[in-house]
């Protein structure tokens, strides 16, 4: 839609129900083909989920669901290491993306 603007409102722990759409997000062809540092195989579910497993179980790691618009935007975690961030990794949906 022309001219609308994503209103970005909470960053919240990751749910299980937020894993499905991380995964959609992430096996989107356009978006996998546009990531930087993507997935090897962005439409294996199974790698997903056990990443997915190894991320939520770090309690050295700073996970959140980005949530924009009354739905799941993406996601951003941030590594830390000695107390500090080392750094932040994210994905917004290619739609927020392009309705900036």
């Amino acid at each position: 839609m022309v001219g609308h603007m994503t209103s970005f409102r909470a960053l919240r722990p990751v749910q299980d129900t937020d894993l499905p759409i991380f995964f959609a997000q992430q096996a989107d062809p356009i978006a996998a083909d546009q990531a930087v540092f993507g997935a090897a195989q962005p439409d294996d579910e199974g790698a997903f989920l056990v990443k997915w497993a190894r991320i939520r179980a770090n309690p050295d790691t700073l996970t959140r669901t980005i949530e924009a618009d009354g739905g799941v935007a993406g996601y951003a975690h941030a590594p830390r290491l000695d107390r500090l961030v080392d750094e932040l990794i994210f994905r917004l949906d290619a739609d927020v993306v392009h309705n900036q």
